[in-house]
């Protein structure tokens, strides 16, 4: 069985595990107080938590969390689930079951509106329309049937019902920043939510249980509501390349759940219910769909009202809702009718663009070439499955080398994945390329052509003591390690620690957090982070290392801010870093930067810079402030990714499109593998904290560094520099 068949299957068991709760609840309710019901479920779900964590070995990293870490854990736990189920289970016990599940759905626009005030976002006229749809739907919920009285509605259930969405949307907005394992954040504000209820019942309540269906309800509840079904959910998205599908799965349980309700409670299901939800989930999609997407939905929504009886038409409206790629119009597009549409929506130069018919272009590739403004030299479009496999799993189909022209116009290879066609044969960084397929240096052209085919490549290479290697090489799909070298080098008192980081991609985290805890382990005294090629990646890594790095000197900060066209004005937000996980504490960073220090590794640097001494040894970054969003078109595995936010750190500057100055100008050293003590840059940043000195720019150097140059990537090529 592939693994999108087994993501469905985990995902589904998800939504039918989410679809019973809410019939358990009363059930529970039948005999139990709330109080009593919580204390069952919590604390059954702080133990299969904690057997979770056994199972997927990952308790050890209960020991590398900071007492401020504990802190937040049992400031969440007051949240969810003591203050959360407690409301959550009162309006239960007040309303019918399919009353009170669906009014509880309402958060996510209740977070919309708390972001304003929290998070400093912008409340659009889309959040107000998306409001007013949903309270709606509570409204005609609260109907019991009636539609247009609440008569039959109890004021203070429908009262703790839409509380208890207020107190689960704070939860998530002081969740959200936290980095930590999600496991491990959910065993730890269950612990403490179940301490804080063993304080409650005997204040409140009592510990009088007896062994009756309600008790087993609560069992039930606490390895149906959280346990089991947040380990299979997190296994859905990890297995499945699609995560937009399976999260649309969701929106089944609501609907499900009254099947359950009507036939095992024995409530009659009002209309008023049914459309309440409708209203409440189409208030929450049209909250999160795009305004094209809207527009689009809308005029299919009515090409399809006078075949489709009222059901069909809007569970086919909510599909479309719910679907995170382009919707399928009347009219079939083409691959080059998604990247127009892409760019006018989301590009940040949208207003620049010019007025064409994108299909006059013979591909996606030279339609971006001729919409992209000068500034731009990033936005490109590719193979969704490509794109995500390197951003989720850090996996690509390449030699897994890097290529790079010395000063002495020699081809030299940069960098070696362990895992790769490269690495396998035993190539290394500093080999030197002698040729490919026959061409040598002075054909370059025909050089990066073959290196950019599918075609197997005849390589003629040299190794450190020039013993010449021919090997014939097949790119092949493989997971690269993004963490190419780390060390500590002790020197004059000094304890360095040396980190060679490559990319910025999900599986990062797993590389970055057993170095960065030896780091803090060996007690460093200072940090070189050595970035010469990352072209960087997800920005929720660099956020990650910006905590690892900065520690006290970050934590509760804004230490970034993203902006968008005026389109997307919605979506601007300031980042406040919360990783405490595993953090070292110093007080100066130096960072080992190229042309090829790119994107959410500037971001990396740029943000750290207001809040320590962060110095740069080797030659000014590449230039690129401004980030971009995968955008799917997966029945054509299509993603484009135009340029669509720039980033502006604490002080507000975010204008490095000519690079980051480097404030030691070195060359990089292509004749010494990673961590040699007589590698030039690394030798440089060494004897630079062991001797702080004013480092002068050298002519000679900077005559170096302008003779190096990599050769030419593209696509996501150019994020890894590497082919």
């Amino acid at each position: 069985m592939d693994n999108e068949k087994k993501a469905t299957i985990f995902a589904l068991l998800t939504v039918a595990f989410w679809s019973t709760v809410a019939t358990a609840f009363k059930i529970g309710l039948e005999t139990l107080q709330p109080a009593q019901l919580i204390f069952l479920a919590a604390s059954t779900s702080t133990v299969l938590f904690f057997l979770l964590l056994l199972l997927t070995k990952k308790i050890s990293l209960l020991s590398q969390l900071s007492w401020s870490g504990l802190l937040h854990a049992a400031l969440l736990g007051a949240f969810n689930p003591f203050v959360y189920y407690l409301v959550l289970f009162e309006a239960y016990s007040l309303l019918p079951a399919q009353v009170a599940q669906p009014i509880n759905m309402v958060w996510p626009i209740v977070l919309v509106l708390l972001s304003a005030p929290l998070l400093k976002q912008k409340i659009t006229g889309r959040s107000i329309i998306a409001l007013i749809i949903s309270f709606a739907g509570v409204f005609m919920i609260a109907s019991q049937g009636s539609f247009f009285s609440l008569a039959k509605s109890n004021p203070w259930g429908i009262a703790l019902g839409l509380f208890s969405a207020f107190v689960w949307s704070l939860y998530w907005i002081f969740n959200v920043k936290n980095k930590t394992d999600e496991l491990i954040k959910l065993f730890l504000n269950f612990l403490f939510g179940t301490l804080y209820l063993l304080i409650y019942l005997p204040v409140f309540s009592d510990f009088n249980f007896t062994f009756g269906k309600s008790f087993w309800a609560g069992i039930y509840v606490g390895v149906f509501e959280v346990g089991l079904s947040f380990f299979f959910w997190m296994k859905a998205l990890s297995l499945t390349k699609h995560n937009a599908r399976i999260a649309n799965l969701i929106y089944i349980s609501p609907f499900l759940s009254l099947i359950f309700i009507h036939f095992v409670l024995g409530e009659d299901i009002y209309i008023t219910t049914i459309l309440g939800i409708v209203f409440i989930v189409a208030g929450i999609l049209f909250q999160q769909a795009g305004k094209q997407k809207i527009k689009q939905m809308y005029q299919l929504f009515l090409s399809k009202m006078n075949r489709l009886k009222l059901l069909t038409t809007v569970i086919v409206l909510l599909a479309l809702a719910a679907c995170n790629s382009f919707p399928e119009p009347e009219k079939k597009l083409t691959a080059n009718d998604y990247v127009y549409e892409a760019f006018n929506e989301w590009y940040l130069w949208y207003d620049q663009l010019p007025e064409l018919d994108p299909n006059d272009f013979e591909n996606y590739d030279t339609l971006i070439d001729s919409l992209k403004v000068d500034a731009d030299r990033w936005s490109f479009a590719a193979s969704y499955t490509d794109v995500m496999n390197l951003f989720e799993k850090g996996e690509y189909k390449g030699f897994g080398a890097g290529f790079v022209l010395d000063h002495d116009r020699h081809i030299k290879i940069s960098h070696v994945y362990t895992n790769s066609p490269m690495g396998k044969l035993g190539v290394e960084r500093a080999w030197t390329v002698r040729s490919v397929n026959g061409y040598t240096v002075d054909q370059l052209d025909e050089v990066n052509k073959a290196l950019a085919s599918s075609e197997p490549v005849d390589f003629v290479l040299a190794d450190h003591n020039q013993k010449a290697h021919q090997f014939t090489v097949q790119k092949e799909a493989f997971i690269m390690n993004t963490v190419l070298y780390s060390s500590i080098i002790e020197k004059q008192g000094k304890k360095i620690a040396y980190l060679v980081f490559d990319s910025f991609v999900e599986a990062s985290k797993n590389e970055l957090e057993p170095v960065f805890a030896n780091f803090k382990n060996e007690q460093i005294t200072d940090l070189i982070v050595d970035l010469r090629y990352n072209g960087g990646g997800v920005v929720d890594i660099a956020e990650m290392m910006v905590g690892m790095i900065g520690g006290s000197k970050v934590k509760g900060q804004v230490v970034s801010t993203l902006m968008h066209n005026d389109k997307k004005s919605d979506l601007n937000n300031a980042t406040i870093s919360e990783y405490d996980s595993i953090t070292v504490e110093i007080d100066q960073v130096y960072f080992i930067t190229t042309s090829g220090t790119a994107s959410a590794s500037e971001l990396l640097i740029n943000n750290l810079s207001p809040f320590m001494d962060v110095k740069l040894v080797g030659s000014n970054t590449h230039g690129k402030p401004v980030g971009m969003y995968i955008l799917s078109v997966k029945d054509i595995d299509l993603a484009i990714l135009p340029i669509s936010f720039k980033n502006v750190n604490y002080l507000g500057f975010g204008d490095y499109f000519g690079g980051l100055p480097a404030h030691i100008i070195e060359a990089d050293d292509l004749d010494h593998n990673w961590g040699h003590p007589e590698e030039t840059m690394l030798a440089t940043a060494v004897n630079d904290i062991v001797n702080p000195a004013l480092a002068v720019r050298s002519l000679h150097k900077s005559a170096l560094v302008n003779q190096q140059q990599m050769l030419p990537y593209k696509g996501i090529n150019q994020i890894i520099n590497a082919w």
